[in-house]
């Protein structure tokens, strides 16, 4: 690539500590921030030294070189197209979240919101998602049925439109059926295909549709929320409350199959640089868990926190992995 002599150059200096001047230091030595950039004379292009995290928050630069100039504080010389220039730098990341107007999915949208990310609100019924919106700072609202692919598209053109990227997706949709016809013995198969329309085929659905805005950002996150009942180790381990739970071939069918589309799309989407995961959220004393024996006292905000975290970690996030409040979940 033409000027790369100029970035070997560049990194060189900065390794030596040498001030660059897209950057100033910070009070911690050998640390400097990002300034604003600035267009190469002669060229088409825009120049700036970041760390990878601060690079990963102007995903509107369309990137088209990076180097990493040092490897304790992770800074990379990006160069851009100067269409988009340094005007959009101080844009928030854009997040979807699908099924948002309440429970789990509501609570991830304020967890994503409080850290000064734009979230749009994922909701089949309209004016539910907009009173949800209403509530929540930097939050809209946008129709989005997971389970009907017009709908699907055309908020995805919204979205398009609007940002022109999408940098979190979390897939969070999701029904627990009739579970009577789930049963064992008993089970209708239009009871057990209407949890997989929504659990499995909808996250297909909207990603599938999502993936050329995700592809615009310069650090994609997708989150699946799945459920501990997918997992095959505790539902067949003695000792785990779970597998005593009743038998079912809906629900944690679906997201076992749900785990498995999280590996499948990590191995897709590793070339671009796309991290894809599923969670856990655990039992949480929302809308979704009424009807249960029993009285469950987590917060959709507990069972939310560990989205937010995969959604917006850094360069340690890792890709195809299905984790809890307490780390990795056993398949």
């Amino acid at each position: 690539m033409a000027g790369c002599g100029e970035v070997d150059s560049a990194a060189g200096a900065f390794q030596q500590c040498d001030a660059h001047p897209a950057f100033e230091e910070t009070d911690c030595a050998g640390q400097w921030w990002l300034r604003d950039a600035e267009a190469l004379s002669g060229a088409a292009e825009v120049e700036f030294f970041g760390d990878c995290d601060e690079v990963a928050q102007f995903a509107r630069l369309d990137v088209i070189h990076t180097f990493r100039v040092s490897p304790q504080t992770w800074s990379i010389l990006v160069r851009g197209r100067c269409r988009w220039c340094a005007q959009g730098m101080d844009e928030a990341r854009i997040a979807l979240v699908t099924g948002a107007n309440k429970g789990i999915g509501r609570a991830v949208a304020e967890g994503l919101a409080e850290l000064g990310i734009t979230v749009l609100i994922g909701a089949r019924d309209s004016e539910r998602g907009a009173e949800a919106a209403a509530k929540i700072k930097g939050a809209s609202p946008i129709r989005l049925d997971v389970t009907d692919p017009a709908a699907v598209a055309a908020a995805a053109e919204e979205v398009g439109s609007r940002f022109g990227r999408l940098d979190i997706l979390v897939n969070n949709a999701g029904i627990g059926g009739d579970l009577a016809a789930q049963e064992p013995g008993a089970a209708r198969l239009d009871g057990i295909r209407e949890v997989f329309e929504t659990n499995l085929f909808g996250v297909v659905t909207v990603t599938e549709a999502m993936l050329p805005l995700l592809r615009h950002s310069a650090a994609a996150r997708i989150v699946n929320v799945s459920s501990g009942t997918s997992s095959k180790a505790w539902m067949t381990d003695a000792t785990h409350y779970l597998s005593r739970s009743a038998a079912s071939l809906g629900y944690p069918v679906s997201k076992a199959a749900l785990n498995m589309l999280t590996v499948q799309y990590a191995k897709a989407l590793a070339g671009d640089g796309i991290l894809v995961n599923a969670i856990a959220p655990g039992a949480c004393d929302t809308d979704f868990a009424k009807g249960l024996p029993f009285q469950l006292s987590r917060t959709a905000a507990e069972g939310a926190a560990v989205v937010v975290r995969l959604a917006t970690l850094g360069r340690e996030c890792p890709s195809g992995g299905f984790f809890d409040d307490g780390g990795k979940v056993p398949w």
